[in-house]
């Protein structure tokens, strides 16, 4: 929803973007069709007067009243990465875990903030804003809650590759295995969109150790296969997969390599496919993740045989590595 995003994301504009898109969506009419509250307004910057003033005059029962979209002004708020008006909500006694009608609490929202604010250029330091996150959590907001998708605030954060609050939520007890509606992990939301920083901190936190498969049947080499770049095939290289079957065949019964091999193949149509540039060198790419497959399997053998000589001689191989 484009008004949506225009109020709820400002940083993500260029200023005479943003004046355009406030020229078509800011009417009263426009407005008036969000629902908004007096609270929700000032939050906002739409109403002319002075959020705290309204904020102190709102009672506590009327703090969490919502739009038609189910969202609070703080959950607003949250997307806009306004750590100042969060405080303050939370304060005058918001609720932290309310839900909107996609089931996305403020933890959810949270995330696009900090997204923002790394990739605006008037952030001096160029680092996600942890403070969102971090007062949200302070006031009992649920790290694990799920939105319709399915996603828990770690899946935004990996797709979103903010590698920061990746890891404050990994730190403080963040399910790294946790999967979607579609079977998804945050490992795979990352490698979907090449998320580099992100795959790097779940690389770190053991997340190929038990990566599992999509509903499609994909699994972390399928997706590595049909969207993974050069960078994203070295930092695979580095993660301890643990047990992961090479020639798993997805619902479609194509083996990772065999995607791997279409890709190489058939670049252009991959790329129309995939809704992603051709790659510059698709026999390089080809050589790079048959050299990840082959490693893969190298450490498995390599545990095979450790298992052996720890059994005594006992039968160790995958089938012992998968319980």
């Amino acid at each position: 929803m484009a008004g949506e995003k225009i109020l709820g994301e400002p940083s993500e504009w260029e200023d005479h973007e943003l004046n355009l898109l406030k020229d078509l969506f800011s009417d009263q009419s426009h407005l008036d069709s969000f629902h908004f509250t007096e609270l929700h307004r000032t939050c906002l910057g739409i109403s002319g007067k002075i959020f705290e003033e309204i904020l102190a005059y709102t009672k506590r029962s009327a703090i969490d009243e919502v739009d038609v979209s189910g969202r609070t002004a703080l959950s607003w708020a949250a997307q806009r990465g306004d750590s100042k008006a969060i405080g303050q909500l939370l304060d005058h006694g918001a609720i932290p875990n309310k839900p909107d009608i996609s089931e996305k609490t403020r933890l959810h929202w949270s995330i696009n903030a900090n997204k923002l604010a790394w990739q605006d250029s008037h952030v001096a330091s160029k680092k996600e804003n942890s403070s969102f996150l971090e007062t949200l959590v302070g006031f009992k907001a649920d790290i694990e809650t799920e939105s319709d998708e399915g996603w828990r605030p770690l899946h935004r954060a990996a797709h979103k590759d903010c590698p920061v609050t990746l890891s404050q939520l990994l730190d403080k007890g963040a399910d790294v295995h946790a999967t979607d509606t579609k079977s998804r992990t945050a490992l795979h939301l990352s490698l979907l969109r090449n998320c580099h920083k992100a795959i790097t901190v779940l690389i770190e936190k053991d997340a190929c150790g038990k990566s599992g498969k999509s509903e499609l049947g994909h699994t972390v080499l399928h997706i590595a296969a049909r969207y993974g770049d050069i960078e994203t095939l070295a930092l695979l290289e580095s993660a301890a997969f643990g047990y992961i079957d090479t020639d798993e065949r997805n619902n479609d019964r194509f083996t990772a390599m065999s995607d791997a091999e279409w890709r190489k193949d058939e670049n252009e149509q991959w790329a129309d496919l995939s809704l992603q540039p051709r790659d510059e060198d698709p026999a390089k790419w080809y050589a790079a993740f048959e050299t990840l497959v082959d490693n893969i399997r190298k450490d498995q053998r390599k545990s095979s045989n450790e298992g052996e000589c720890d059994d005594g001689g006992a039968r160790g191989g995958l089938s012992h590595l998968d319980g």
